[in-house]
């Protein structure tokens, strides 16, 4: 997370990740400007925004196979909450190192 970019408080994120078993299928991030808690149960706290997609999906993003607003376009990831917490999610990811090297052979989405 590029923690100086979230709100100046502290804020709770949701991922849904469809293609996982129901114990494995919510998890959460509880963030503000000085770290952030990854959660495997619900927190507590009030969820500012929810992210929805599949696990190789976000793999691909976080990696910089494909952008992120590519999958939100094809519908493979929602972002749904306020809409300006929505259109400043984009800027909160912090990627991998990796992601602006480019590939020998890359990612290309079937259907």
């Amino acid at each position: 997370m590029e923690l100086q970019r979230l709100p100046d408080r502290r804020t709770t994120l949701l991922f849904t990740f469809v293609d996982q078993p129901k114990t494995k299928r919510d998890r959460w991030i509880v963030c503000d400007r000085s770290g952030a808690e990854f959660c495997t149960t619900d927190p507590g706290w009030e969820v500012d925004l929810c992210i929805t997609t599949d696990s190789r999906t976000i793999t691909w993003i976080w990696h910089g196979d494909i952008p992120l607003q590519a999958a939100v376009e094809d519908g493979s990831l929602s972002i749904d909450g306020p809409p300006r917490l929505c259109a400043d999610f984009p800027t909160w990811l912090k990627m991998s190192r990796a992601a602006d090297v480019p590939r020998r052979y890359p990612i290309r989405k079937s259907g």
